[in-house]
C-alpha cells in the first residue's frame, strides 16, 4: 500500500518483506502469509523488528481476542506490531 510505504520512508524504515493475502485466502479461512510471518517470528528467522499493518482488523477476521493474541505473540519475540 502506498500509504504504508510512505510512512516507512518518512520514518526511515527499510521495507524488507511484504506479506499480503489474496482475497480468496480470507474467504477460505487460509491465511498462508500470516502463517508464514508467524513461523518466521517464532523460529527466530525474523529479519525485521516491526510489523506494520493497515488496520489491526485486517490481520485476522477472528475478532479482538485473536488480534490481541497476535500482538502478544509478536511482543514475546521482540517484534512491534504497528497499525496505521
Amino acid at each position: 500500500m502506498p500509504q504504508l510505504e510512505r510512512l516507512c520512508r518518512d520514518r526511515g524504515w527499510e521495507i524488507v518483506a511484504v506479506y499480503s493475502e489474496d482475497e480468496s485466502a480470507w474467504k477460505s479461512g487460509q491465511q498462508a502469509e500470516l502463517s508464514k510471518l508467524l513461523n518466521q517470528v517464532k523460529s527466530h528467522q525474523k529479519i525485521f523488528d516491526i510489523v506494520l499493518c493497515w488496520a489491526l482488523d485486517r490481520m485476522t477476521r477472528q475478532g479482538p481476542s485473536a488480534i490481541l493474541s497476535l500482538a502478544h505473540t509478536f511482543q514475546l519475540y521482540g517484534v512491534r506490531l504497528i497499525s496505521y
